[in-house]
């Protein structure tokens, strides 16, 4: 079982002209053109995140600060949706309309 602190949740909603996926525990964000490539796309920034880290010989994320309050009540209003749209599998997260949460990568610095 997976425990709440292994957990990076996320908020996916439309911007302008890109989709965009907006780690909360963590300010890192990522944004595709397509919504399907939104999971790629956020572990890519995820594994970038952990590889600085790693070549500067410090823990990942541990510098980053959380994302800003309105994404944080963006997640609250998604999560209190009477019916979320179809579910799929991102990153091995369940997505569920907007929001889905990611296990949390390895953080040991190698």
């Amino acid at each position: 079982m997976t425990a709440a602190t292994d957990l990076i949740h996320v908020v996916v909603f439309r911007g302008r002209k890109h989709w965009v996926a907006q780690c909360l525990e963590y300010d890192i964000a990522t944004q595709a053109a397509e919504l399907s490539d939104i999971p790629r796309k956020l572990e890519l920034a995820l594994e970038t995140e952990m590889a600085m880290g790693r070549e500067l010989g410090r823990q990942p994320f541990v510098s980053l600060p959380r994302a800003p309050e309105r994404y944080w009540q963006m997640w609250e209003r998604l999560s209190q949706m009477e019916q979320p749209l179809p579910q799929e599998e991102p990153i091995s997260g369940s997505f569920l309309g907007g929001m889905f949460a990611v296990q949390r990568p390895s953080l040991a610095v190698v």
